[in-house]
């Protein structure tokens, strides 16, 4: 904040022509009080701007929007990558695991299991994960087959269904022309049901009947959350 007070001077004269404002005062001039009235009026006016300027930045440093804080920040801005968990550029991005389970519908059952991970990433609501499950038996599960245990309940809008491939798969008994497995999660759930597909075949719903005991199943995907 400025100490001293503006010489103020309103009077705006009148402007020397330029031929005095390039040779100054000869011997003998006598200049009229109009020309030191426009001399003190630009002065106070330069004074005055200046003035103006420096308590700007000054209040600017003080809420932290001077121009060196302000480059600070945008050299942090630029160095952030956009893929930086919660970074500066605003994008959630959130990184976990999770522990995947296999069941029937109709029982549950108790699934021996030799390898049950999972992992994620989720990015504002979508959701990319990878499973791996490795069964020694599958513990008397009965009905249809269905992976529980997603890192978060799909996005509840009737028909949105998130389908995903089953990208490794074996010990599980096909019909014959079926060659593809891969799942389906339905609105509001935290479970994959199977499916076993083929060329000119009806999607078929997985059962406990073809399972063997030790099932090996590898899925990746992604859907998106409530």
């Amino acid at each position: 904040m400025a100490e001293q007070q503006l010489p103020v001077w309103n009077n705006g004269g009148i402007e020397p022509p330029a031929n005095l404002q390039q040779d100054g005062w000869q011997p003998g001039v006598k200049p009229p009080a109009q020309y030191f009235d426009w001399l003190f009026n630009r002065a106070y006016k330069c004074l005055e701007e200046l003035q103006a300027i420096t308590e700007a930045l000054e209040t600017n440093k003080a809420n932290g929007t001077d121009l060196t804080t302000l480059n600070n920040k945008v050299t942090q801005h630029l160095g952030g990558s956009v893929t930086d968990d919660n970074g500066i550029h605003g994008l959630k991005i959130e990184r976990g695991i999770f522990t995947p389970t296999i069941y029937g519908s109709t029982t549950a059952g108790t699934p021996v299991y030799l390898n049950q991970h999972g992992f994620y990433t989720l990015i504002e609501k979508i959701v990319h994960f990878d499973l791996y499950l490795q069964l020694n038996g599958i513990g008397g599960m009965t009905g249809d087959v269905f992976i529980g245990g997603l890192p978060f309940v799909s996005e509840n809008t009737t028909n949105k269904i998130p389908t995903f491939q089953v990208t490794i798969f074996g010990n599980i008994d096909l019909q014959a022309g079926e060659t593809t497995v891969g799942g389906i999660t339905l609105p509001n759930t935290t479970a994959i049901r199977l499916n076993a597909s083929g060329d000119n075949l009806v999607v078929r719903v997985l059962t406990n009947a073809n399972l063997g005991a030790q099932v090996y199943l590898r899925i990746s995907g992604f859907y998106t959350r409530n």
